[in-house]
């Protein structure tokens, strides 16, 4: 062991401790669903809900976090539209209630009546465009209307803004692309 390394493992160790505390707190303008409150804030006829599905110790979530927070900020004006988050390690029975495959996976539950949402999964619209700002929030707010007023937009309607692929730690202890291109 060298000086080099050591300096390089502290730098890693200590910037992956501080984004998992980073991702652990919880922005004001994000609310943390809980098995307490995910069904009542979710399921509230009267707004739009985001959900992000995350794990603390998951890179690309802790990545997108603060684009996350960001995005709630610009959004907190509609007061019918709630930005959420959920932690996927801790509540894995949300993501499979909600056919949540993989963290970072963002679900919208539109302004309508949601009493039978867990059996007509149909009435979430998963979002599966690309992770900024300008895309979901359009993606958030064309589809915040009342129901027969929907216009479902999908992201590829809109146009293509280059991002920064997203990283994970690897074994290694490097910095290593999910993947490149668009997205």
């Amino acid at each position: 062991i060298n000086a080099e390394y050591m300096g390089h493992f502290l730098s890693v160790y200590f910037f992956f401790d501080m984004a998992l505390t980073y991702a652990a707190q919880t922005p004001a303008a994000v609310a943390e669903l809980t098995r307490h409150n995910f069904h009542r804030i979710a399921l509230d006829p009267n707004k739009t809900v985001l959900v992000l599905f995350y794990a603390p110790c998951h890179m690309p979530s802790v990545e997108f976090a603060p684009a996350y927070a960001d995005l709630a900020v610009q959004l907190k004006p509609y007061t019918d539209v709630v930005v959420c988050r959920v932690d996927g390690e801790r509540y894995p029975n949300f993501m499979s209630e909600f056919g949540v495959k993989s963290y970072l996976t963002l679900l919208l539950f539109p302004k309508r009546e949601k009493k039978e949402v867990s059996r007509h999964k149909n009435l979430i619209i998963p979002y599966v465009g690309p992770r900024t700002i300008p895309h979901i929030l359009d993606f958030v707010l064309s589809n915040n209307q009342l129901p027969g007023q929907l216009g479902i937009r999908h992201p590829d309607e809109l146009p293509w803004v280059p991002c920064p692929p997203p990283f994970f730690f690897s074994p290694a202890c490097c910095l290593v692309p999910l993947y490149e291109g668009r997205g």
